[in-house]
């Protein structure tokens, strides 16, 4: 029998709950319309699944890295062709090539295929019952285990569990209700499930779920709050919470976001601003030690949103924290390097290293909203910056924001990565004071534009380091390459960091 790699959600103390997904931009265009939601749910579905693929690569041998390069590759062009759950299910063939099982069984085709529906998504602790429903996510023939049963398990962030039940595996689509009189504690949790027949078992991807007290006095406080800040509120605390009041109300109407917010403890920090609000910039802050949290970066009129994390421990007096860039690719979103991309190892690397590692958001062609230097003004407000060390890393689209931020003010930068993506560079003997690397895999159809940096920046005699990752295709060339790239970062600042 094939060995399956158990997947479940990061917690709120190390990655923080959410999914990142990969998903073209035209699916946001609908507003709130249905359309829209569903897109909602295809780029929270896509991302656990990716996320579920890099785990098991991370643990495969080379062989099995290998065997997964086809289907891989057909899921992303899938996914460029907006065939989006045809990806999902050929992510879902990736996983089960990695792990070894090149033909499941009936009982493993019909659980991979599932996805956990599960209301409400942020609830007042009042509000007793849970929804389920474990849907079919993709077309396809699959034949429901008669004498399954479903065992599922409500845990707090940290792991520890709450409550769990049994019950007979419900028809697809068909809604269970669960009452589990522990869950009346504030906080953030997560919802898993395993299907079991006799000796079989497969875990399905969990759910993220938060529950707060008085939670319409607090939304409502807070919008009050945001509407008429007080004078000694910092802008970009400001736009942070009232992004966060946004998030908020759509999970309590039902609405499913790309990935699962923390939003009990995201309230949490917002209440304590309220009651603090010229403390505003330490307590975002805070909520990023060695914690996940999303801020809305503000210069005058300008804003660009980042998921960032910062070391645990409070810098003391007199050092400051390196930054780390991540920019992802096209379709992608703030959350991609913290939840895929190697499910998230990239930005565990740069903390471990103690830096602060900061994701922006940024569409087609536009970029972030901010350039790196006027993110790191907006962020000086926050944490101690050391602008002598900010490094990035960019993948597809994001390789090509690395090159346009590194041409613009190459001085503020100490390395840089492109990675799956690139282009010539244009006046190229200006970069000569960045350190260099630019990688792709051999499947990879940014393999082009990596080489061409490569060459454009060797043409100006501009060391630049360049290597190409055999079987390995457009999506997984960043886990591939992480530890090539945080080698060469470690060099690039003049010392190996573990």
């Amino acid at each position: 029998m094939a060995h399956f790699t158990t997947v479940t959600l990061p917690n709120a103390a190390t990655r923080t709950a959410t999914r990142a997904t990969v998903t073209l931009l035209c699916l946001l265009a609908c507003g709130f319309a249905p359309a829209a939601l569903d897109a909602q749910v295809d780029r929270y579905e896509l991302g656990l699944r990716l996320r579920r693929v890099e785990l098991a690569w991370q643990a495969a041998d080379e062989a099995h890295r290998a065997a997964a390069a086809k289907p891989m590759d057909e899921a992303v062009k899938s996914f460029f062709g907006l065939q989006l759950r045809t990806a999902a299910a050929r992510l879902d063939k990736a996983f089960l090539v990695i792990n070894g099982s090149d033909k499941p069984s009936e009982m493993v085709r019909y659980s991979i295929s599932r996805r956990i529906a599960a209301l409400p998504l942020l609830s007042d602790t009042n509000e007793p019952t849970l929804k389920i429903e474990l849907q079919q996510f993709y077309d396809g023939e699959f034949t429901r285990p008669a004498n399954a049963n479903v065992l599922m398990k409500l845990l707090r962030a940290d792991g520890s569990e709450v409550a769990q039940t049994s019950l007979p595996l419900p028809e697809s689509d068909a809604e269970v209700t669960w009452t589990p009189a522990e869950w009346k504690t504030p906080g953030d949790y997560r919802l898993v499930a395993e299907i079991r027949d006799g000796a079989e078992s497969f875990p399905l991807l969990a759910v993220g779920l938060s529950r707060v007290s008085d939670l319409e006095s607090q939304l409502t406080a807070l919008e009050q709050f945001t509407d008429n800040p007080p004078a000694d509120l910092p802008a970009t605390a400001r736009a942070t919470l009232k992004s966060w009041l946004v998030i908020a109300r759509a999970l309590a109407k039902g609405e499913v976001q790309e990935c699962d917010y923390p939003m009990a403890r995201l309230l949490e920090v917002a209440s304590k601003i309220q009651r603090e609000p010229s403390r505003g910039g330490e307590l975002l802050a805070e909520s990023a030690r060695g914690s996940d949290s999303w801020l809305t970066l503000t210069e005058n009129r300008k804003q660009a949103v980042v998921r960032v994390r910062a070391p645990k421990d409070p810098q003391p007096v007199g050092q400051s924290l390196p930054v780390l860039f991540l920019f992802h690719g096209a379709g992608g979103s703030e959350n991609m390097f913290f939840e895929t991309y190697g499910a998230g190892r990239a930005v565990d690397l740069g903390v471990q290293r103690g830096w602060l590692v900061v994701a922006p958001r940024q569409g087609l062609g536009s970029g972030p909203g901010l350039d790196c230097a006027a993110m790191l003004t907006a962020l000086e407000a926050q944490f101690p910056i050391d602008r002598s060390n900010v490094m990035l890393i960019g993948h597809s689209m994001g390789a090509g924001q690395v090159i346009r931020q590194a041409s613009q003010q190459p001085e503020l930068f100490k390395a840089a990565a492109a990675l799956g993506g690139g282009s010539g560079v244009r006046n190229a003997d200006r970069l000569g004071t960045i350190a260099w690397f630019s990688g792709a895999g051999a499947l990879d159809f940014g393999k082009s534009g990596a080489a061409a940096l490569a060459r454009s920046l060797k043409s100006a005699s501009i060391p630049v380091t360049y290597k190409e990752y055999a079987d390995v295709e457009h999506m997984i060339i960043v886990q591939a390459a992480l530890d090539d790239v945080f080698a060469f970062l470690d060099q690039a600042r003049g010392k190996q960091e573990k």
